[in-house]
């Protein structure tokens, strides 16, 4: 009988309310994006959520009847490389 298993990477990255980053390994996918979202936002003047938009929108998708929300900030940046804009 031969059995496989599949290995399923699961990565984990907390912020916490003291400061500190918890994460499952200093190479962390999860520590990484969550370091960059970090930093965007300290690139940004760390907007307070008051000065986000917010809009519910209504979702009729198939099995996921429901509200998407939609956020945004007033201000839209490019950078150098980007045809988008960031958001």
């Amino acid at each position: 009988m031969f059995l496989q298993l599949k290995a399923v990477m699961i990565s984990n990255a907390v912020g916490k309310t003291d400061g500190r980053i918890i994460a499952d390994s200093p190479a962390s996918p999860s520590l990484h994006t969550l370091r960059s979202r970090l930093q965007r936002w300290e690139h940004a003047g760390r907007p307070t959520p008051e000065s986000f938009t917010r809009i519910l929108v209504p979702h009729d998708g198939p099995g996921l009847a429901g509200w998407d929300l939609r956020v945004s900030h007033g201000t839209v940046t490019t950078r150098a490389g980007n045809l988008e804009p960031n958001r």
